[in-house]
């Protein structure tokens, strides 16, 4: 299991589907979605990240820009950093099902950035850090454009930000400190990023965090930093997820890096139930039948969603056993078992035909005075029994 802790009070919120939610991004162009061909829908992974939550949870997602301009949020809008035109929108996402709550991003990338500038901006627009206050989560990713400076000095930049910039007008808020998007930069050519460690995690001087990809601050309540480059370092360069510039993702390179946060920070993969038991086997008139189907994954409750077992079998929701003696055969079988657990819920669908007990074909064709059994037609008055293993007749055949 992975650690999909550092959610959880955020994750209550979401499971209870009631009010709205919100999560403020701030960070530079790796935040913002730089170079992303699917930008105009996506925004980067802080807009895909948002979408995965969206449709786990059936929650509206909107997404809003900050226009520096004008001091407001509105449709996030272009930077001239490579995105394709095209129109921007704040719905990304559309849960189904009438009055749902709404999931809301305010997304706070800028291209370029350094923690100082960051920190002038939530300085400097009110209407900005007004809307911190509502955030249920603060994710940060920035550091590659302070690559230069010095790793201790950083880090006191790191505690400044959070102390001064971000509990003021987040005070509630999970804070996540993010390592980044993976590139070919690593954790910077002098190791800067390892900054992040040093300023909020006891005792870790250095990345990649082991074991684990997230850990929380002892001394930073609330405050978690997850190790985002850790999932994609080995591969990125060849799995055509980065782009030519080496720093900034493909469109696939953000998709990957939203699932990847999902799992780590929402969903664990593993926890989620998912039925396994392919089939289910030969079931035959008159012999006692048992099998108790298996699933992974957390699972709280089984249920037959549709259809119905075959006559004289039950299902158990307690043990999720399908139990007892058939009584009829060449009846078709289709049903569907639905599991469900805290992280998700599976379907799957069962059919088949219940065989006779020791003849092997139903129905039989019939034509006027004779019948086909097995690929042979046999007089009407012709009777089979079994005989080494085989059906074979006692009268001859027309």
């Amino acid at each position: 299991m992975t650690q999909t802790y550092a959610l959880d009070p955020l994750k209550v919120k979401l499971a209870a589907g009631i009010e709205d939610c919100a999560i403020f991004g701030i960070g530079d162009s790796t935040l913002y979605g730089s170079i992303d061909t699917g930008w105009a829908d996506n925004y980067g992974w802080f807009g895909r990240f948002g979408k995965l939550i969206g449709e786990y949870y059936r929650y509206n997602v909107d997404i809003y820009g900050y226009n520096t301009s004008t001091n407001v949020w509105e449709q996030p809008q272009f930077w001239s950093v490579g995105q394709v035109t095209g129109p921007s929108k704040i719905r990304i996402y559309t849960a189904p099902g009438s009055g749902r709550p709404t999931l809301k991003l305010y997304h706070g990338g800028f291209p370029g950035y350094t923690i100082a500038a960051l920190s002038n901006v939530i300085s400097g627009y009110a209407n900005f850090r007004a809307k911190m206050a509502e955030a249920d989560v603060v994710l940060v990713a920035d550091w590659l454009n302070d690559y230069t400076q010095n790793i201790n000095n950083l880090a006191s930049a790191f505690q400044s930000f959070v102390t001064t910039r971000v509990r003021p007008y987040a005070p509630n808020a999970t804070v996540i400190i993010t390592t980044e998007n993976p590139s070919n930069r690593g954790y910077g050519p002098t190791g800067v990023a390892n900054a992040i460690p040093r300023a909020f995690l006891s005792g870790i001087t250095s990345l990649p965090l082991v074991p684990g990809v997230i850990a929380g601050a002892s001394s930073w309540p609330n405050l978690f930093v997850a190790d985002t480059q850790q999932g994609y370092l080995a591969n990125y360069t060849t799995s055509g997820q980065l782009n030519p510039d080496l720093v900034h993702p493909t469109a696939a390179g953000y998709a990957a890096q939203a699932t990847w946060m999902f799992h780590n920070l929402v969903v664990d993969p593993s926890a989620v139930p998912k039925i396994v038991t392919a089939d289910l086997g030969s079931i035959i008139r008159g012999v006692y039948y048992e099998l108790t189907l298996e699933a992974t994954g957390e699972v709280d409750s089984w249920s037959v969603v549709s259809g119905a077992v075959p006559r004289g079998i039950t299902f158990s929701t307690s043990t999720h056993t399908l139990s007892g003696t058939p009584t009829a055969f060449g009846a078709d079988y289709d049903l569907t078992i639905g599991v469900v657990g805290p992280y998700g819920s599976d379907e799957k669908r069962y059919t088949g035909i219940v065989a006779s007990n020791g003849f092997p074909f139903a129905p039989v064709t019939v034509s006027r005075h004779r019948f086909k059994a097995l690929g042979t037609w046999y007089a009407a008055s012709c009777k089979l029994k079994r005989s080494n293993g085989s059906w074979v007749p006692t009268r001859s055949r027309n």
